[in-house]
């Protein structure tokens, strides 16, 4: 470069060196006369000012605007749009606009970041090396780690969730030292610690801990609540949530296997499964050795039956095939039920209904009467004449009816035998009446059990004469060691004694015919 020359036009007062005032020309070799830190290279037309860019072609255009820079040495500021490219880097002034990758704003976002193509990240960071970016597919939005590294997500400057590199979920709580919420890996999803099942809740270690709500939508005030006594045996509770208030329904006994509904299964034995039917006491209840109860007004406490509350009680068990039916007058509440010492009705699993007695060894029918009641079995027709209120039958099933017991319409019952003649053949008259009448041996006695008088036959001796009036065999004992005693049907001896009338008939008829 070659020097050339200086014109100092004087416009302030100064005379001597530049001045604000003073117009400066720079020499062929770009320097500024008076200052060594701004000079200018005319053949690549750029300007250099010291402190400012580091040797390269920059050049400040109309308004301020930086053009062609190569690098900064230090801080710069500048009036309006910068652009570096055609499609670089964009500060748009007016909007306070930021583009990378583009110089047009999408979305009105104030910070615009374009890719490269293939589905590049628009933006990487790391330390040294490539750790994490924020990208996309072309159509989604990508956040992650390169190489093992952990993808976290911090509110408040603490970690709130991360993944790491094995798949690994995890939710924090927000400390400082972060405890885990929930945990969701290869195992399954843990919520309170890692998981152990597909499905893990872990509650806290205190009675009736909450571990899970099925509630309605926001902050649930109705519902049902599961929780855990994980003070003391890990009992499990279901609990049903009214107006924000928790009742609790079911009852699973950790350590006995005890089901309780509406009431504490530890009451019960163990394997025993008992359900509240209603708030007045009624309950039921499976053992462990297939014995099923159903009470009301009455719980077991593993010895003895107790009132629930002040009331009458009843019970009703199913034993080895047994039906037990018990009743229980009114007692105290927590007072030991004694009348369900025995049961009021049995039916067997023989089939043998039993009803103030419980056990039979030769009737399916047997009833024993109450002291306190004169009647032992009460029917009342509900029909006209004819009505049956017993029938009896032979064979399997219904069987064939033999005869009945029927409502006669009045005041008055009728016992009948079926006779009729299209059941019967081989039709003669009965003989010898008179004779088989002198036979018979009629008495008078005491029955032994109460002492009452009575009149009839003795089985035995009338089974002589008329078979088919007596019942059973003579001196015929239970397998008990008690008595099998003969009966006697009084109305089969009618047809004799009226086959015996009509002989003593025919004879008066032939002395009053003389």
């Amino acid at each position: 470069m070659q020097q050339v020359s200086v014109l100092e036009t004087n416009i302030g007062s100064s005379t001597t060196g530049n001045s604000a005032n003073t117009q400066i020309i720079f020499n062929d070799a770009g320097t500024l006369r008076g200052d060594a830190g701004l000079t200018y290279d005319k053949t690549i037309d750029a300007l250099y000012v010291g402190g400012l860019f580091s040797a390269g072609s920059a050049s400040v255009g109309p308004g301020g605007t930086l053009v062609n820079a190569l690098g900064v040495l230090g801080s710069a500021t500048i009036t309006g749009d910068l652009t570096v490219a055609t499609d670089a880097f964009k500060v748009i002034s007016a909007t306070k606009d930021v583009c990378i990758g583009t110089v047009t704003p999408t979305f009105n976002n104030k910070l615009t970041v374009v890719g490269g193509s293939g589905g590049d990240a628009f933006v990487t960071s790391g330390n040294g090396t490539r750790t994490g970016y924020i990208g996309t597919d072309g159509t989604t939005v990508i956040m992650g780690g390169y190489s093992n590294h952990t993808l976290r997500i911090h509110a408040n400057d603490l970690p709130q969730m991360q993944i790491s590199p094995l798949g690994i979920f995890d939710w924090y709580d927000g400390a400082a030292s972060p405890g885990t919420r929930m945990t969701l890996n290869s195992t399954g999803l843990g919520i309170g610690g890692s998981p152990v099942n597909p499905l893990t809740v872990f509650a806290a270690a205190s009675a009736k801990a909450p571990a899970l709500l099925l509630g309605t939508v926001g902050s649930p005030t109705y519902g049902w609540d599961f929780s855990v006594d994980g003070a003391t045996n890990g009992n499990l509770f279901i609990r049903r949530l009214v107006a924000s208030v928790k009742t609790d329904v079911l009852e699973f006994d950790r350590s006995s296997g005890n089901v309780g509904v509406g009431v504490t299964p530890s009451a019960w034995g163990a394997g025993t499964s008992v359900i509240d039917l209603n708030t007045a006491g009624s309950a039921a209840a499976l053992s462990s050795s297939g014995t099923l109860s159903i009470a009301n007004n009455a719980f077991f406490n593993g010895t003895d039956w107790k009132y629930k509350n002040t009331n009458t009680a009843l019970l009703y068990q199913l034993i080895s095939g047994q039906h037990s039916w018990f009743t229980a007058a009114s007692g105290t509440a927590g007072a030991t039920i004694t009348d369900f010492a025995t049961a009021k009705m049995v039916l067997d699993a023989s089939g043998n209904l039993l009803v103030g007695i419980t056990t039979s060894t030769t009737e399916r029918l047997r009833i024993v009467g109450n002291s306190a009641n004169d009647v032992s079995c009460f029917i009342s027709p509900t029909g006209g004449s004819g009505v049956k209120l017993l029938r009896f039958a032979v064979g399997a099933g219904a069987g064939t009816e033999v005869g009945s017991i029927s409502y006669n319409g009045g005041l008055g019952v009728n016992y009948t035998s079926l006779s009729d003649y299209r059941l019967k053949e081989s039709v003669k008259p009965l003989s010898e009446g008179l004779a088989r009448v002198n036979a018979l041996k009629p008495s008078s006695y005491k029955f032994k059990l109460n002492g009452s008088n009575g009149e009839g036959f003795l089985a035995h001796e009338l089974s002589e004469v008329v078979p088919a009036a007596v019942t059973g065999e003579k001196d015929a004992m239970n397998k008990d060691g008690s008595i099998n005693p003969q009966g006697v049907d009084m109305s089969r001896i009618v047809p004799i004694l009226v086959a015996a009338i009509q002989e003593l008939t025919a004879r008066v008829q032939i002395l009053e015919a003389r």
